[in-house]
C-alpha cells in the first residue's frame, strides 16, 4: 500500500519462504483425465438410489453424512436431511436442476462486482433494518448463497463458510450450494437431495474447498480442522472424501466405498497465508503443481492420499477492520492505485461498488498523481497482483459491512 495506514483494510504482512522438507519419491507417469461422458437415465437413477440408500442408513445409524468442524457452517449441515429438497437453479446461476455456479472467470468481468456490490448492500441494509426485508428483491438466504459462491470463486473459503453458515434459514440454499465446497463438484454438475449432487461422470475433476474455519480459531492462530462427506457417487463407484488442514499442509484422503473402480481427478485448496513446496499424490511427488491429480479407486484398495507441503507465501495481506469507519477515508476517501491499462474497467467497477457498499468515495488514481486529500491508498500497479489484493479488499469490506455495530471487528 502506498499509505502505511492500516486501519480499515489490514495489515500487509511480509514474509520470507523458508524451505521445506520433502519425502522422496518417483514421479508417476501422468494420467490423463477420464471421459466426461454422462451416465444413462438407468446408471443415473441406479447410483441416487445406491447414494440415498447410504446416507438413508448413516442417518439411522446416527452418523451424519457430512463432517464440519463445529461451528456455525456445521449447524447449517445439520438442518439438510436425505430428503431436503435443493433450490431451484436461478438461470445466471445454471441450469434448473445443476448445482448453483458463478463461471470460473467471474471475477475478471466488471459486471460481476456491480452484481457483488448489489448484493452487498442489500444484505448490509437487511443486518441493519430488518425491515428492509420485506422489500428485498431476492431473499436472504439467496443473498447469501450468492455471496458464498462469489467468494468461493475468488479463492476466500473463509469468507465463502461465514455466507453459507447465514443460508441456514432456507435449507434449500443450504443443500443447493453444498457440493461446490465439498466434494466441490464442478460448475454443470446435477443437483440430487439432501445436499449431495448427482452422481458424476468417471474422471470428474473436484475443486473442494478448505474446511470452514473452527469456534475457536482467531486471527493469527494456526487452525488444524477436517471435513468429510461419506458418499460421492463417481463412474461407476461410490467414494469418501476427507478434507484436513495440517500442522505442515493440506491433505485429502479418498475410499473406494462401493462399485467399481473410477478415475477422479482432484485440486488440493490452498489457504491464504501458504502455497505449496510440493505436491503429492499416494506419497509420490507430483512434478506438476496447481493442477488437479489424477487417480483410479478400485475395489479393495487402501485409501488414496493427496498432499499439499506447505511453503510460506512471499506476501501475506491481514485483515483488521474498526467498529467505525477511519477518518482518513471519511474525509479523503479510498483510492485504487493503477496505471490506464485494459484492467481499468474492472477497477473501476470495484470502486463503484465499494463506495456504494461503504457510502465513502472510493476512486481510481495513476500512480505519483497527488489526490487532493491523502486519504487511504491501495497499490495495484502491479497486474499480477491484482486478483490477490481485490479478494483481500473484497473480504475486508464485507466484513466491515455485515459486522453488528456492536460487534469486533
Amino acid at each position: 500500500m502506498s499509505s502505511p495506514n492500516p486501519i480499515l483494510l489490514g495489515l500487509l504482512v511480509m514474509t520470507v519462504a523458508t524451505p521445506q522438507s520433502k519425502p522422496d519419491g518417483t514421479v508417476p507417469a501422468p494420467t490423463s483425465v477420464g471421459s466426461q461422458t454422462p451416465h444413462s437415465p438407468a446408471e443415473t437413477a441406479a447410483f441416487s438410489q445406491a447414494a440415498a440408500a447410504g446416507l438413508s442408513q448413516a442417518a439411522t445409524a446416527g452418523q451424519s453424512a457430512f463432517e464440519l468442524p463445529a461451528g456455525l457452517a456445521a449447524d447449517a449441515v445439520a438442518v439438510i436431511t436425505p430428503t431436503t429438497s435443493a433450490h431451484a437453479t436461478p438461470s445466471d446461476l445454471g441450469s434448473r436442476g445443476n448445482v448453483p455456479a458463478y463461471a470460473q472467470d467471474a471475477w475478471s468481468k466488471p459486471a460481476t462486482w456491480i452484481a457483488w456490490g448489489t448484493l452487498l448492500s442489500a444484505e448490509k441494509d437487511a443486518t441493519q433494518d430488518a425491515a428492509s426485508v420485506k422489500n428485498a428483491a431476492t431473499s436472504g438466504a439467496e443473498r447469501r448463497a450468492r455471496l458464498a459462491l462469489l467468494a468461493l470463486e475468488q479463492g476466500r473459503s473463509e469468507a465463502a463458510w461465514a455466507h453459507f453458515a447465514a443460508t441456514k434459514s432456507d435449507p434449500t440454499w443450504t443443500a443447493a450450494i453444498l457440493p461446490r465446497f465439498l466434494p466441490g463438484v464442478p460448475s454443470g454438475s446435477a443437483s440430487a437431495g439432501g445436499g449431495n449432487a448427482a452422481p458424476l461422470a468417471d474422471g470428474a475433476i473436484l475443486t473442494p474447498s478448505l474446511p470452514p474455519p473452527t469456534r475457536a480459531s482467531g486471527e493469527g492462530g494456526f487452525d488444524r480442522r477436517s471435513m468429510s462427506t461419506r458418499s460421492i457417487a463417481i463412474g461407476s463407484a461410490v467414494v469418501s472424501m476427507k478434507v484436513s488442514v495440517e500442522n505442515e499442509g493440506v491433505q485429502i484422503d479418498v475410499r473406494h466405498v462401493s462399485g467399481g473402480p473410477a478415475k477422479i481427478a482432484i485440486l488440493i485448496p490452498e489457504p491464504p497465508d501458504y502455497t505449496f513446496g510440493n505436491e503429492y499424490v499416494d506419497w509420490y511427488r507430483q512434478d506438476e503443481m496447481h493442477v488437479p491429480h489424477v487417480f483410479e479407486v478400485k475395489p479393495g484398495e487402501e485409501e488414496h492420499t493427496l498432499y499439499g507441503r506447505f511453503e510460506a507465501r512471499e506476501q501475506v495481506l491481514r485483515s483488521r477492520v474498526p467498529s467505525t469507519m477511519p477518518s482518513p477515508i471519511t474525509l479523503g476517501g479510498l483510492w485504487l492505485v493503477a496505471p490506464d491499462d485494459p484492467g481499468r474497467p474492472l477497477l473501476a467497477a470495484a470502486a463503484q461498488s465499494i463506495s456504494t457498499v461503504l457510502g465513502v468515495e472510493c476512486k481510481l488514481r495513476a500512480p505519483g498523481e497527488k489526490p487532493f486529500w491523502t486519504g487511504i491508498s491501495v497499490d495495484l500497479s502491479v497486474p499480477s497482483e491484482r486478483t490477490t489484493k481485490l479478494a483481500w479488499l473484497a473480504s475486508a469490506v464485507e466484513r466491515f459491512a455485515l459486522a453488528p455495530s456492536t460487534a469486533p471487528r
